[in-house]
């Protein structure tokens, strides 16, 4: 993902003294995605191809149902579209159509990947030689990272990673070169080539090793290259999220259950993230992708070899290829796909090769919505719905996760403000009982109550170890899950007012003589002694 909280492959998301955020998360996001039906189903043969009335049914029904505020669509067979349509409205008002530009986040990948392969197949690069080798300014604080290759950066097993280079929290660059330039500084996480970890510089490294193979920016290359030949005449990479190609509207994120227009937030994205693009020429890019390289009107794009060569994995990278990830059954390649999200804005891609799940014929699926959730799980469930339409069965409309978890958000909000409150005002009670204990006592007794302040301080980096080690900061959390931060802001801060209240009563009880020693028993002067 560009910007993305969650990478393509891992889209198939109380006690005081237990830490209950990461359960909560956990739960929110496998209920999310159940009640969103975003599991995908087993594959099936292909029937007929979807009448565009019944896409269109289903699509109004499952954006009324998720709650979503639109989306762009384009469905293909072959050298054939199916079709391509708008959906709901964008944040300026205007209804979608098959033109609207919308953000395709991290679907930009395969396009990176696209051009890298086919300056191999000319010759001018090899995709298994060291990066430095054509691009001498690569470097970074590991000497290991000169063995580093194209392919080792396509496939996400470079060893660089968000672990050991925070993208997201560092200085966001201008362009491709200062994107490349930052990593000076770096250490890899791992051996190149032994270990998967998506991280969007990889991307941002490839698309420079285009522009110095090619000669020319990154932009113009593709623009020349892969866009133009394709048909693609709306198609546009930029280097920041906050640039506009084609006067892009605002997307959309989830404030407590309600879609709120929202600025992209702005950080680095070309090579990772940075397209721009409509339904139309998504369709047309589908064909290329389903048609052997050739365009809808019988241009070649790329060779049958250099797209094939995109498809191929590596033993470190599982099931991620080169800007795709394959499903297989261990012979067969099922399907050929790409999810991305940029916090108010997401997409999903999928091809389904004959003979695969997509049937006798090669069909492709892309939806881009101009909303975005932390789940995801509407938009990836109303995805799987189309690939399910296209298989000739009938999906239903997802259930507003962000809608129902947000609810439970706010219902939390609610209940740590009142709970906050009523132990604050029995600090007064809770201290006389505890007037005589001594100071190491009662730090030990308020300790677990530290918890949802750490936790507040710490979210970031425990979704970000939820997300599996990602870098997430603190304006991704609010842009994605902004009702999640609340909570975890309100339980820290009422937490830290009963903290207060029970000191400053303590501290009270003792001075009023709570902390007196008792007074010596008398002495039985009946007693016999020995």
């Amino acid at each position: 993902m560009a910007g993305t909280i969650a990478p393509g492959r891992a889209r198939s998301v109380v006690s005081p003294t237990v830490n209950p955020t990461p359960i909560l998360l956990g739960a929110l996001v496998l209920c999310g995605a159940l009640l969103a039906g975003a599991v995908p189903a087993a594959p099936a043969a292909a029937a007929e191809a979807p009448a565009p009335a019944a896409v269109d049914r289903y699509l109004t029904e499952s954006l009324r149902a998720a709650g979503l505020p639109g989306a762009v669509v384009a469905i293909t067979r072959g050298d054939e579209v199916l079709h391509t349509a708008g959906y709901g409205r964008d944040s300026a008002g205007a209804p979608l159509s098959a033109g609207s530009p919308v953000a395709i986040a991290s679907l930009s990948k395969s396009f990176t990947a696209l051009a890298v392969a086919m300056l191999a197949e000319e010759g001018r690069l090899d995709l298994d030689a060291p990066v430095r080798e054509y691009l001498p300014e690569f470097r970074t604080a590991d000497p290991r990272s000169d063995r580093i290759t194209a392919r080792m950066l396509l496939t996400h097993t470079s060893g660089l990673s968000d672990s050991v280079f925070p993208e997201m929290s560092r200085e966001q660059p201008a362009d491709l070169r200062g994107a490349v330039a930052r990593l000076a500084e770096v250490r890899l996480s791992a051996d190149p080539g032994s270990t998967w970890s998506y991280h969007n510089p990889n991307y941002h490294v490839a698309a420079r090793l285009v522009e110095a193979v090619s000669g020319r920016p990154f932009a113009d290359h593709l623009s020349e290259r892969v866009f133009g030949p394709a048909g693609m005449t709306a198609t546009a990479t930029r280097d920041s999220a906050a640039e506009r190609p084609y006067g892009l509207p605002d997307g959309y994120a989830p404030v407590f259950g309600a879609m709120v227009a929202r600025p992209a937030l702005d950080h680095f994205v070309n090579g990772s993230g940075g397209i721009v693009s409509t339904a139309e020429d998504l369709a047309r890019w589908l064909i290329v992708q389903s048609n052997g390289g050739v365009a809808a009107d019988g241009t070649r794009v790329v060779s049958a070899a250099a797209l094939a060569a995109t498809r191929e994995t590596v033993p470190a990278g599982g099931d991620y290829a080169l800007g795709w990830d394959l499903d297989t059954d261990g012979e067969r390649v099922l399907r050929v796909h790409h999810g991305g999200t940029m916090f108010s804005a997401s997409a999903e891609q999928v091809l389904l090769p004959a003979d695969g799940d997509g049937g006798g014929a090669d069909y492709g699926v892309a939806i881009a919505f101009n909303s975005a959730s932390a789940t995801g799980a509407e938009q990836l469930a109303i995805a799987e719905g189309l690939v399910e339409l296209v298989r000739g069965g009938s999906p239903e409309p997802p259930a507003p996760v962000s809608a129902i978890t947000d609810a439970v958000l706010a219902a939390l909000c609610a209940a740590t403000v009142l709970l906050g409150v009523v132990r604050v005002r029995r600090a007064p009670a809770w201290a006389r009982r505890r007037a005589r204990r001594g100071r190491a006592l009662i730090a030990l007794g308020l300790a677990p109550r530290l918890v949802p302040i750490a936790l507040f301080l710490g979210l970031p980096a425990l979704a970000g170890l939820l997300l599996g080690g990602r870098d997430v900061t603190w304006p991704t959390i609010l842009y994605s899950w902004p009702a999640l931060a609340a909570w975890a802001g309100l339980a820290a801060a009422a937490s830290a007012w009963m903290l207060a209240a029970r000191l400053r009563a303590w501290a009270r009880a003792r001075r009023a003589g709570g902390a007196r020693p008792p007074e010596p028993r008398p002495i039985d002067a009946t007693r016999q002694l020995p």
